[in-house]
């Protein structure tokens, strides 16, 4: 049901009430805020009250004792999904629970790094508040944002035939909006993309907002074509909408631009998926699920959580949703089941071999044809039995089965945020104590240590070069692997063989022959990268331990050291949180016993989500970037062969003219540097976060030394510094042990 303008509009109803003409109502708006408008611009905004400009509604609604969101003419739908009780009500109390735990804790200080306990924790919480992330994604006009209306109920994202959506949107239920937002105001338009937490901080209004207003920005700033569009830029802005909706209640939601082959499109939903959990991919029911789709789906999966490999009762790849959309009514149900059938066969056809069995590998079982069947739902908005089903399983997952997958993944890392910070703590109150007992071995352990440092630098330095050095030595030797596979993928005869043996029919083979062989060559990729990250886990841990010798032990000192010990490891990952992609070093940071609480010590909680290693603390949410250790995807500019492929007329030995063509139009778009450029960056973001890493630890080491040598040498201040430290360390160890889990 599509929103309807009313006979008389809301704007022509309140300036009744207030007993003004529309002249007098102009005549207000230039007196009190200098807005010069006609009559016939009152007459023109009554009959259509989108054309107002946001700073004009908002100074209207206050003339006239109304709210601007009273003036837009939006009519509610009824809403699709609807729950019988709270998806996330159990945790959600939780959460307010220790939320007011930490807010009663006046007396606990902050960190030296300035980022107390509390705030660490708050970051956490607000992870789990903001609630799983559906994000929709598709070809332009493939009906999304219409979806996403018809689950929210009501048309507040804009649609069109013509690609309407142009920033990534993200909407929230309103129970989450930040306490410095208006009451009127619903919509931020941000520069860049932001966790909830940043959204929900009081200076972010001051830093990251270019307009804040009523629904009616959308239309202004997200659409194509817009009031303000063409000035925004940069493909780094994006919209944050409070709504009230059944929906959000279990999960937030997600709209981008439609995919079009522009790169900065495609970009723009690569940020929209890097902290997505649930997953609509549209596909038009006319050419359901093409060639360049198989390419997306596949990069998509290779980064959405695995929510099966710690929750048995986690439906079969549930949180993904294939949607056959514009399914009209007109399209018989045998005819709408025959092209998810086919559609689910060259799928498996497609990815079976590659990402399909990773995932599968994750979850524990094997992902068949017949899971992805199971995935694949038909959404006419005009048709409720057809929508039916898709609503139902929308219903069922974002209700049921998440929630609980939710709440595991929350606890799992509360426990750990608890368990590890009270053993932190704990180690670090016994180190003070010891140091405070035995001052005099402190001092010559720090003299030791002193004594020693010239040698330990330098021995530092020498395992970060080693590191360096296998990083140039991975690269060269991934290059020159995919180089010789590319080539031979891409010989004629071998096309040719691979063509016979996979495809009977000519113009299947037109239309995905050339996407199996880039997900074939992708797929290599990963297991080069993979197993050279493997490699490089050793030198990794070895450069740490260097940081970590509390003292060389040259026999000056006899005994165990009682100074307190350097976290080389808590340094290293808090340096890594900062970055955007750290390449092999994902592998790395997803290894048993190199996470755990460490991630709570770095700035950013949400960090591993970002780079797809997951949530919740263990492997319930790893996806496959976590798996092989970073984000080496398909060049996007690639997903434009597919569709040059499938344009190709051959005759009779049209195997061999299809092999031919593949291989000139390979080399006519340089397919083997596109994959080169892509391994390259990635090394060459593995070799930045080692230096940025380094750096950190070299500066953190220095001012443990240096602090140290303050508090052990400084009598009697250094005695009282230490009883102070004792006491923070106390503290801190209480905090954790008193987090209230009610699990």
């Amino acid at each position: 049901m599509k929103a309807t303008v009313k006979s008389k509009s809301k704007l022509k109803e309140a300036r009744e009430r207030a007993t003004m003409k529309q002249e007098d109502l102009a005549h207000r708006l230039k007196e009190a805020h200098g807005i010069e408008v006609t009559q016939a611009t009152i007459c023109n905004w009554e009959a259509d009250p989108s054309k107002m400009p946001v700073d004009a509604a908002v100074r209207v609604a206050r003339i006239l004792g109304c709210s601007v969101e009273s003036l837009l003419e939006i009519e509610q739908l009824q809403p699709a999904i609807e729950f019988t009780e709270q998806p996330h009500g159990v945790l959600e109390n939780n959460l307010r629970l220790l939320d007011e735990y930490a807010q009663s804790l006046t007396d606990v200080p902050d960190n030296e790094d300035g980022a107390s306990e509390i705030e660490k924790l708050n970051r956490l919480l607000a992870v789990y508040q903001s609630r799983p992330v559906l994000a929709v994604v598709g070809e332009f006009d493939s009906g999304k944002s219409t979806l996403l209306n018809d689950l929210l109920g009501t048309d507040v994202l804009p649609t069109r035939y013509q690609p309407a959506t142009c920033l990534v949107t993200r909407v929230y239920h309103s129970d989450l909006k930040p306490k410095w937002m208006e009451a009127h105001e619903t919509v931020l338009v941000c520069k860049g993309m932001y966790t909830y937490y940043d959204i929900a901080c009081d200076e972010f209004a001051e830093n990251h907002i270019v307009a804040r207003g009523p629904s009616s920005l959308l239309h202004q700033f997200a659409v194509n074509g817009g009031e303000f569009a063409k000035n925004l830029g940069e493909n780094d802005h994006s919209v944050v909408v409070f709504l009230d909706s059944p929906i959000l209640k279990a999960c937030s939601v997600s709209d981008s631009p439609g995919f079009d082959d522009k790169e900065t499109d495609e970009a723009k939903v690569e940020n929209a998926l890097k902290d997505a959990h649930l997953l609509a991919y549209m596909s038009p029911a006319n050419g359901y699920l093409k060639a360049a789709d198989f390419l997306r789906i596949s990069r998509f999966l290779k980064t959405l959580p695995v929510f099966e490999h710690d929750n048995a009762a986690f439906p079969p790849m549930g949180n993904v949703f294939l949607v056959v959309s514009h399914a009209h009514a007109h399209l018989r149900n045998d005819s709408l089941d025959d092209i998810m059938v086919r559609a689910s066969h060259r799928l498996y056809r497609e990815l079976g071999n590659t990402v399909l069995a990773q995932r599968g590998k994750l979850a524990g079982y094997p992902i068949t044809e017949m899971t992805i069947r199971s995935r694949m739902f038909a959404y006419d908005k005009d048709g409720s039995t057809r929508k039916s089903g898709l609503f139902q399983e929308i219903q069922n997952i974002c209700g049921y089965a998440m929630p609980r997958a939710w709440e595991q993944c929350a606890y799992t890392q509360l426990q750990t945020f608890k368990n590890e910070g009270k053993a932190r703590y704990q180690k670090a109150f016994s180190e003070w104590e010891s140091t405070l007992k035995n001052i005099e071995q402190a001092q010559r352990d720090l003299e030791s240590t002193q004594a020693a440092e010239p040698e330990r630098n330098q021995a530092r330095v020498s395992a970060k070069e080693a590191v360096l050095a296998k990083i140039d030595k991975h690269n060269k030797e991934s290059c020159l692997e995919i180089n010789d596979y590319i080539d031979d993928v891409f010989k004629v005869e071998n096309l040719e063989t691979s063509i016979r043996a996979r495809y009977e029919d000519k113009s299947d083979a037109k239309q995905y022959a050339m996407s199996w062989f880039l997900e074939s060559i992708d797929h290599r990729v990963r297991e080069t990268c993979e197993k050279r990250a493997n490699e490089l886990k050793p030198d990794i841990d070895n450069m740490i331990k260097s940081f970590e010798r509390s003292a060389v032990d040259n026999g000056a000192i006899a005994a165990e050291p009682v100074t307190p010990s350097f976290d080389a490891k808590a340094s290293f990952i808090g340096a890594l949180a900062g970055l955007g992609a750290i390449g092999a070093l994902a592998l790395w940071a997803a290894a048993a016993g190199n996470l755990g609480g460490y991630l709570l010590i770095a700035q950013a909680v949400g960090w591993l989500s970002a780079i797809g290693i997951g949530v919740g603390g263990g492997a319930a949410a790893i996806g496959f970037v976590a798996a092989i250790g970073g984000p080496i995807t398909i060049a996007i500019g690639l997903a434009v062969l597919v569709g040059l492929a499938a344009r190709w007329a051959f005759g009779a030995s049209w195997q061999q003219n299809l092999a031919k063509k593949i291989h000139a139009l390979a080399d006519e778009k340089d397919v083997k540097k596109q994959f080169r450029d892509g391994i390259e960056k990635y090394w060459a973001e593995t070799k930045k976060a080692v230096e940025t890493g380094f750096e950190r630890m070299q500066s953190d080491h220095q001012k443990y030394i240096k602090n140290l040598e303050s508090l052990v040498n400084d009598r009697p201040n250094g005695k009282e510094n230490i009883e102070k430290l004792l006491k923070k360390a106390e503290l801190y160890r209480d905090f954790f042990g008193g987090l209230p889990l009610l699990k």
